[in-house]
């Protein structure tokens, strides 16, 4: 992740990678669950079928298949890459990142590995991190995974979206590339939350009710004599030794400064 940035590089897929669950819904199943039809649906949005997630995958196991083809795709494995970028609002948990559960799955030991959360664009944005990574020097090959679990987080109720999201996982290998005719040309990115002036609330959205939603008073603040927590509350499995943010500072070497200058300062989908 270290290196020096240059500026000549051309940064270019080489690897394709993507994984759909095997339960299909299709539109006339929607249409005995909510006031919709086919003609409806397809006439707005295009969509005939979407895949469901089994209660047993989180996005991690949507995830792999779709990395692993990619790599294969690439003629690379885990070990080749160092920097694995996973884009969702559907992470197997807060923390630790979905990234990391793959990467330690990859056997990509050295990688950086975080989530990135930026809705429907979230992949794009993965993206181009990825290709201003690969492009100034700082990477070799990334792993970018756009997924998502969305199924677990939708309204069965609600038909203006239920008709729109599915689950499922994609995922791309990037490198830098010689040929003069070969890789990403420009990327543009740009993010309007004003929904056309109406407010954020008229967007499509998700409350972020981890941080948003008190705890009910039997839980504030009381000491650990009764191991009862919420889903959404922090907890650590196992002894302490396995509670790490990143590897001991002794392993990375000081920098060296020139004399004299100081240093720098779910839901059931059925």
């Amino acid at each position: 992740m270290i290196g020096k940035g240059r500026s000549d590089v051309r940064v270019t897929i080489t690897g394709l990678g993507a994984y759909a669950p095997e339960r299909v819904i299709t539109n006339d199943e929607l249409a005995r669950m909510v006031d919709t039809s086919d003609e409806w649906i397809i006439e707005r949005t295009g969509i005939r079928e979407r895949r469901i997630a089994a209660d047993s995958q989180a996005l991690s196991d949507l995830s792999m298949p779709a990395a692993r083809q990619a790599l294969e795709q690439a003629g690379s494995d885990g070990t080749d890459v160092d920097l694995l970028i996973v884009a969702t609002v559907t992470p197997d948990m807060m923390f630790p990142s979905t990234s990391a559960i793959l990467a330690d799955q990859l056997g990509a030991k050295d990688a950086a590995a975080y989530d990135l959360s930026a809705g429907c664009t979230g992949f794009m944005y993965a993206l181009a991190q990825a290709y201003g990574m690969v492009a100034s020097g700082l990477t070799r090959r990334a792993l970018v995974v756009g997924g998502d679990v969305l199924s677990r987080i939708l309204d069965w109720s609600d038909r203006s979206t239920v008709v729109l999201f599915g689950d499922g996982a994609g995922a791309v290998v990037l490198s830098a590339t010689d040929a003069p005719s070969s890789g990403i040309r420009s990327i543009k990115l740009f993010a309007d939350g004003s929904a056309d002036g109406l407010g954020s609330d008229k967007l499509i959205h998700l409350p972020a009710r981890v941080t948003l939603q008190a705890p009910p008073p039997e839980k504030q603040p009381e000491a650990p004599a009764s191991r009862r927590t919420r889903p959404d509350e922090l907890r650590r499995d196992g002894s302490p030794e396995t509670c790490r943010a990143a590897r001991s500072t002794t392993d990375i070497p000081a920098p060296r400064r020139a004399p004299g200058r100081p240093p720098s300062g779910r839901r059931d989908s059925r």
